[in-house]
C-alpha cells in the first residue's frame, strides 16, 4: 500500500488549499505508520480522529472559499463532502473496536478519497477560487 505522496498534479491554484491537502497527505501518513507498526488500538482510533477533525477544519475553509467564490456547485460538492465523512466515520467506528481489517480498509479509502475527490471534484472549483480570482474580488 504505502504512504500517500503529495503531487503538483494535486494542486487546486489555491495555495491554503493546496496546504491544508498536503497537511492532510502527511495525517494520514502518521495513520499509515501506525498501522504498519501494529500500534494499539487506542492510538490508531487517535490518528484516525485527527484525519477527521483535521478534515472537518479543511472542508469548512474549501465550502466558504466556494461559496466567496460563487461555485456554481457548491450544494452537490458539500453533499460529497457529507458522504465521505459518513463513510470515514463508519470506519471509524471499526477502528475503535479493533477490527483487524478496518486499518487497511481505511487507508484504501482515504487514498481513494484524496485521488477521486481532489483529482476528480476539487478540480472543478479551482477557476472560481484560484489565489488570483479571490485577489480580483478582495480588490473589487
Amino acid at each position: 500500500m504505502g504512504h500517500i505522496t503529495w503531487d503538483q498534479k494535486y494542486s487546486v491554484e489555491v495555495e491554503l488549499l493546496d496546504g491544508q491537502h498536503q497537511l492532510l497527505f502527511k495525517i494520514i501518513n502518521r495513520f499509515y505508520d501506525a498501522m504498519e507498526r501494529q500500534e494499539s488500538t487506542e492510538n490508531l482510533d487517535k490518528l484516525f480522529g485527527d484525519v477527521l477533525d483535521y478534515t472537518s477544519i479543511h472542508f469548512q475553509v474549501e465550502e466558504s472559499l466556494m461559496r466567496l467564490g460563487g461555485y456554481p456547485d457548491l450544494e452537490q460538492h458539500m453533499e460529497a463532502h457529507k458522504k465521505l465523512v459518513e463513510q470515514a466515520v463508519a470506519l471509524h467506528s471499526d477502528i475503535k473496536i479493533g477490527s483487524k481489517s478496518a486499518g487497511p480498509k481505511a487507508m484504501e479509502f482515504l487514498r481513494n478519497w484524496l485521488e477521486k475527490h481532489i483529482m476528480g471534484v476539487d478540480k472543478k472549483y479551482a477557476p472560481y477560487i484560484s489565489d488570483e480570482k479571490l485577489a480580483k474580488k478582495r480588490s473589487a
